[in-house]
């Protein structure tokens, strides 16, 4: 987004708040207790996944996709139309 490393903890915070301010929306895709993933997330090291993925989609309002193997993405996030 920022084009440099140095925003990592800003947008690792921006997600997991924007993740915890739509509770009702997310916590159906975690299967671990809410408050417990939202902690463990926040800490360095941790791997994002499909859930932070569709957050900061929405965040920044921008399509993320996902390539491995292939020249055709395997995932996107935040489709247009």
């Amino acid at each position: 987004m920022y084009g440099t490393e140095d925003f990592h903890d800003k947008i690792r915070a921006a997600c997991l708040d924007y993740i915890e301010s739509e509770k009702v929306f997310f916590e159906a895709y975690i299967d671990e207790d809410f408050e417990e993933y939202i902690a463990r997330k926040r800490q360095n090291g941790e791997w994002g996944d499909d859930i932070e993925l569709q957050a900061l989609s929405e965040i920044y309002n921008r399509p993320i996709e996902i390539y491995a193997y292939s020249a055709n993405p395997m995932r996107t996030f935040h489709e247009n139309n």
